[in-house]
């Protein structure tokens, strides 16, 4: 038998669009627990982001290594991840190859930039972070593609850095990334993003 936290925790806040009379959309915020069950009725957004970072307490402060501290921030990115060997691909231009971002990769960034502060769960700290953090990813996937846990990482920090939420994806901000690994989704898959500062 499971605990409460193994099927309502974490709460994040679920953002829907419903059409109006006049052909606009309206958003609508809720809460929602874990296995996606709403929890409650249309909220304002940081209403919605309050109630999630009061019930998420000390959810994110289970730490996996004793050398950093709680979460400082927590994001979420939906689907599965990419792999930063899939960042470029090699094109012909004037009889030579030169690498560019492949249509992928491009895609990963705009749609990270589109949710803007939608993408945190939780967030204690201004941008972009300076201090030494380690960063732990949970990557829950669907089907049968083989993943490489250091490829999609290192996507990750691509991610961080060109969204201007890490100052630098290299080790001057970035100390590890223990706690990192592979878990089955049960619905969609996602990547969850965890930022500790260390001490």
């Amino acid at each position: 038998m499971g605990t409460i936290d193994k099927y309502l925790l974490p709460v994040r806040t679920k953002i829907e669009y419903k059409p109006r009379e006049d052909g606009s959309l309206e958003r609508m915020c809720y809460v929602a627990c874990s296995n996606g069950e709403i929890l409650t009725g249309g909220l304002p957004f940081g209403w919605a982001q309050y109630i999630c970072r009061r019930l998420n307490g000390g959810y994110y402060e289970h730490s996996y290594n004793k050398s950093y501290n709680k979460p400082i921030a927590v994001l979420q990115i939906d689907g599965n991840p990419l792999q930063k060997s899939e960042a470029k691909m090699a094109t012909r231009k004037n009889g030579k190859l030169i690498l560019q971002d492949s249509p992928a990769y491009i895609d990963s960034i705009k749609s990270a930039k589109l949710l803007g502060e939608q993408l945190f769960i939780e967030r204690w700290t201004k941008l972009p972070i300076e201090k030494h953090v380690c960063v732990a990813c949970e990557y829950y996937l669907r089907g049968r593609q083989r993943y490489n846990l250091s490829l999609c990482n290192a996507w990750v920090l691509d991610l961080l850095y060109r969204l201007h939420i890490i100052k630098t994806a290299d080790h001057h901000v970035v100390k590890s990334m223990d706690g990192s690994g592979f878990y089955k989704a049960k619905d969609d898959p996602y990547t969850l993003i965890k930022i500790m500062e260390m001490e």
